[in-house]
């Protein structure tokens, strides 16, 4: 079917949640084997317990203490890791020559732990200098080559090393590199900053102007200011410490104070007084060049989309030209992402002229992204270029990403999901059973070391094909790994195994906590998905804990509100328990945003308020795939979309008809209940 025309796009919602739906299952589900919901316990031995304290002094670099328990970890399953952990600290210690890591490479050929120590040894070496040697042992490394350290170091090491043919292009690389590193990227990233800085290839202003733009206020604090004296390095710091102090010392006559030190004053104060800091930008823009106008303006821009202010589109357009490739401008493609969503956020409703523009304008490579491409459909569509549309939305369009859905939706298609397969053999499950890599990671997993247990089974499906991996995914859901039963599964990729993918445990207990609430148990399903996959005992930075990711608070608040009787903080990872808290208080936000799933999900993972300010900013009704594109949050933004997928996907393998994503997105209004005590 040709793409709707703009009268006919909002399919007619279907409500989610219903006093009927929450209960209907086919007996097609009912027929799977059973699940195992969760890894064994752990019955730890004595050599478990050594192993565990092992890896605490480890990371306390107690080298005699962790000498001193070789003899009750030798023989176990395990045993590879202490060896690890004792090579990785003489690696950092500096004492030593690799001979350490050489010998743990000969005894453990191929292993994750050899790419995992050579991944130390190449941060060892970056950090020594020791360039050639660097670039020799880079080249056995597998994974992390990523990871921005090694990759800043690898780029140092070409640098230095270059006898000065490609250095230009070198430096070019490396600059953009930087720029595009989201988080500061350790001592690597700052040394090859640093190396840049005092060979003149790039400036201060642009490294820090990189950091704030990404948020790393500290890491800007802590560089080093070369080549500049001491006078203005007081400044620096003075205007990245306290930038509402030292603009308030210079207020009388801004214009004269140093434009580069005002710049990042205006732009960390953005942060936290973005009115104030765009009136102080509008008194300092005649003195600033067309590069510092666009830098200075573009990062407003952001700051005021993330803010969902109705100034975003001006600031942007304060810019001017000066947004693209030009030395200076540091992150042309993140920026016209925020500028894009500014456009849809336009306080009168999407202004679909403005975001072609800024498309247009975004690198090829970033125009051929989903969400790009979903939203110059959109945009074409609202111009009246159907047949531009429908070219944007044929070439995305399917059925297991979110975008790509929508742009199936647009399209009229229906939800055509793969089509089961066969079981598995049940002699390639025995395949995975046997191998050792497999065993290491499942006793990882049962001692709680989930980020070693799942860097070790990923590792084991290196090179595999979809029938391996579909075995290896059903051995990890006989041994209750359902989160890496998921993972595994979606590796493949002719044979997509939808079984697999979107497994469904506690169905009874589920439906008997959801149906007196009225409340979907598909939702749950895939917010569980999403927050948890289905680990009981997963647990945040944050301290969000267990399968619905609640926050001990949070679990306390619910379990007085419903007089739940002998609850205590530790039962919060009990099953019955977290489910019942967490869908009781899913339940509770649901209606707090007015029944929307949407809207809900959002205030799940965000918070209730946070979501009450963000609506306050509407001006009107706005279409609810806008709104989800808008969410300042990355995560939050990320976590919706993927959660309402779930959502409409384990409702089609229970087979609901007309659950899709423009139903579940519907419609933000700014109108809302009374406020609440929610947290």
């Amino acid at each position: 079917m040709g793409v709707r025309r703009a009268g006919s796009l909002v399919i007619a919602a279907i409500a989610l949640v219903a006093a009927g739906g929450a209960g209907a299952r086919p007996a097609a589900r009912d027929r799977l084997p059973p699940v195992s919901t969760q890894l064994p316990g752990p019955v730890l031995s004595r050599a478990d317990k050594a192993l565990l304290e092992a890896r605490d002094a480890a990371r306390n670099g107690d080298r005699d203490r962790l000498a001193s328990l070789a003899p009750r970890i030798a023989g176990n399953l395990l045993e590879p890791y202490y060896e690890y952990w004792k090579a990785s600290l003489q690696l950092r210690s500096g004492d030593d020559d690799g001979s350490a890591a050489r010998t743990f490479f000969e005894r453990y050929p191929g292993t994750y732990l050899s790419d995992r120590l050579r991944a130390d040894w190449l941060l060892a070496l970056g950090a020594r200098g020791d360039y050639p040697t660097f670039q020799t042992v880079a080249r056995g490394q597998i994974w992390n080559r990523e990871d921005p350290q090694i990759r800043c170091y690898a780029s140092l090491a070409a640098y230095a090393l270059d006898s000065g043919t490609h250095r230009d292009d070198l430096a070019r690389d490396a600059r953009a590199q930087l720029a595009a590193t989201a988080d500061p990227g350790g001592d690597g990233c700052a040394a090859l900053a640093q190396r840049l800085i005092d060979d003149g290839r790039l400036s201060i202003w642009e490294r820090l102007r990189t950091l704030i733009g990404h948020g790393q206020i500290t890491a800007a604090r802590s560089a080093a200011f070369t080549g500049l004296s001491e006078a203005m390095q007081a400044q620096l710091h003075h205007a990245l410490d306290h930038p509402g102090t030292w603009l308030s010392a210079h207020d009388a006559n801004l214009e004269a104070a140093d434009r580069e030190t005002a710049i990042i004053a205006i732009a960390v104060l953005a942060r936290e007084d973005p009115d104030r800091a765009g009136s102080l930008a509008e008194r300092l823009d005649p003195a600033l060049t067309p590069t510092q106008r666009g830098i200075l303006w573009s990062r407003l821009g952001e700051v005021a989309t993330m803010k969902l202010l109705p100034q975003a589109q001006e600031w942007f357009r304060r810019a001017g030209p000066q947004l693209a490739v030009e030395a200076g401008f540091t992150r042309p493609g993140e920026t016209l992402e925020w500028r894009a969503r500014a456009a849809l956020a336009a306080p009168g409703g999407p202004d679909w002229s403005e975001l072609s523009a800024t498309l247009a304008r975004m690198p090829a490579q970033q125009q051929r992204e989903t969400v790009w491409l979903y939203w110059d459909g959109r945009a074409r569509l609202a111009r009246g270029d159907f047949e531009g549309a429908q070219q944007c939305f044929d070439s995305i369009a399917g059925p297991l990403g979110f975008y790509a859905r929508l742009a199936a939706e647009e399209l009229g298609r229906p939800l055509e999901l793969p089509a089961a397969l066969a079981p598995v053999n049940g002699e390639d499950v025995a395949a995975m059973a046997g191998r050792i890599g497999f065993a290491r990671a499942l006793k990882l997993l049962r001692l709680g070391m989930h980020e070693e247990g799942n860097h070790e089974w990923a590792w084991q499906l290196r090179g595999m094909n979809d029938t391996q991996l579909r075995a290896a995914a059903e051995y990890a859901r006989q041994q209750g790994a359902l989160d890496r039963m998921i993972a595994t599964s979606e590796h493949t990729r002719g044979e997509i195994d939808l079984q697999q993918r979107f497994p469904t445990p506690y169905r009874q207990l589920l439906s008997d906590v959801a149906l007196p609430l009225r409340i979907d148990v598909d939702w749950i399903y895939g917010l569980i998905r999403q927050e948890s996959r289905f680990i009981e005992d997963a647990r945040s930075g944050s301290g969000a804990q267990g399968l619905m990711q609640l926050l001990p608070r949070t679990a306390g608040y619910v379990a007085r509100r419903i007089g739940l009787q002998h609850y205590h903080p530790s039962r919060i990872n009990d099953t019955d328990v977290n489910l019942r808290l967490g869908v009781t208080y899913l339940k509770l936000v649901y209606d707090d945003q007015g029944g929307a799933p949407l809207l809900a999900s959002a205030a799940y993972n965000a918070g209730p308020r946070r979501l009450r300010q963000w609506r306050t900013s509407l001006k009107g009704p706005v279409d609810g795939a806008v709104f989800a594109e808008v969410i300042p949050f990355d995560q939050t933004r990320d976590y919706v979309q993927k959660v309402l997928l779930n959502t409409m996907i384990y409702a089609a393998l229970d087979g609901r008809a007309g659950v899709d994503l423009k139903s579940l997105l519907a419609t933000v209004s700014p109108d809302m209940p009374a406020d609440t005590d929610l947290p």
